[in-house]
């Protein structure tokens, strides 16, 4: 989500130093108009703050002071990152914990957070730590090991909505085979919000890759459309590489991924009735690797069926 401004708000900012820049706010004063806490004065909920070390002043709109923007998940937070012809860029625009710590460090401009226990697969109560390091290549954060040093992701933090405009061809490609899928069925796909999203660096160049999540998908029944829902067997497709071609499809929904490694790791998890419950045995895992030689994710021979923790 891109908020465009004209370069002489961005200016302005420059001057003052500590004031928002006046498009920022009335954006975030048209979002929160209906709220019955809604502040008096939006530009009270932003604080300055530095997102890649270039200079330009970035902002921070911290949502915390009103209870009626927070919930189990923590308070919503929101980064607009400055760009050099005047627009803004909004990077991060989700929920939060009492952990919120941008800082400068070897690696870069890394973001510390706490959030709900379910991001990590957890009870919501549970502690669940994500950090992430701003990558300039991308133009986005990307994830990396926590401050503990943990870096198995039970699932991806979506971090802003993606814009299909912006989707490669090959991405885009995926979406419509999905579809093509659901219409055979008889029905209509009607949300991939949340069904496609970056991943962590697959494949060593530095820059994320993407993930297409059938299971994510909405596939209405065309005779039903307010109640009916139909089941899809479009699977789960990682795509990587030069063009970000198809790197890895399987017929499964549930993955992690490790970055602890460099490129990631992408592992499979083999759900089953007889394991992943209380009391019953981890369920196999299958992890996955780059092999720049076939430019694919294969099956990492010496860990293959390694068992979860």
């Amino acid at each position: 989500m891109i908020a465009s401004l004209a370069p002489f708000a961005l200016g302005l900012a420059l001057l003052g130093g500590a004031s928002p820049p006046p498009a920022l706010v009335a954006t975030v004063r048209e979002e929160t108009k209906d709220d019955v806490d809604a502040p008096r004065d939006a530009a009270k909920l932003f604080h300055r703050a530095d997102i890649n070390g270039d200079g330009l002043p970035d902002w921070r709109v911290d949502y915390s002071e009103r209870m009626a923007w927070c919930g189990t998940g923590g308070c919503r937070q929101q980064l607009y990152l400055a760009r050099p012809d005047g627009t803004y860029a909004l990077v991060f625009d989700a929920q939060a914990r009492s952990e919120f710590r941008m800082r400068k460090t070897r690696e870069g401009r890394r973001l510390d957070l706490e959030v709900h226990g379910s991001v990590c697969g957890e009870a919501g109560v549970e502690e669940c730590l994500r950090s992430f390091l701003w990558t300039e290549a991308d133009g986005r954060y990307v994830e990396i090991p926590n401050r503990k040093g943990d870096g198995r992701l039970e699932g991806l933090m979506p971090l802003v909505a993606l814009d299909p405009a912006t989707y490669p061809k090959s991405v885009a490609a995926a979406v419509a085979q999905a579809s093509q899928v659901c219409e055979a069925k008889g029905g209509r796909l009607s949300d991939t919000e949340y069904a496609v999203e970056r991943t962590p660096d697959l494949d060593g160049d530095g820059r994320s890759d993407w993930l297409v999540d059938a299971s994510l998908m909405t596939c209405v029944d065309a005779k039903d459309e307010e109640n009916g829902a139909l089941e899809m067997d479009a699977g789960l497709t990682l795509l990587a590489g030069p063009g970000a071609t198809q790197a890895l499809f399987l017929p499964i929904y549930a993955y992690v991924f490790d970055v602890a490694s460099r490129p990631a790791t992408f592992i499979a998890v083999d759900i089953g009735d007889d394991c992943g419950g209380y009391e019953q045995p981890a369920c196999p895992q299958t992890p996955y690797r780059w092999d720049a030689a076939k430019a694919v994710l294969a099956p990492a021979p010496a860990a293959r069926g390694q068992r979860s923790e």
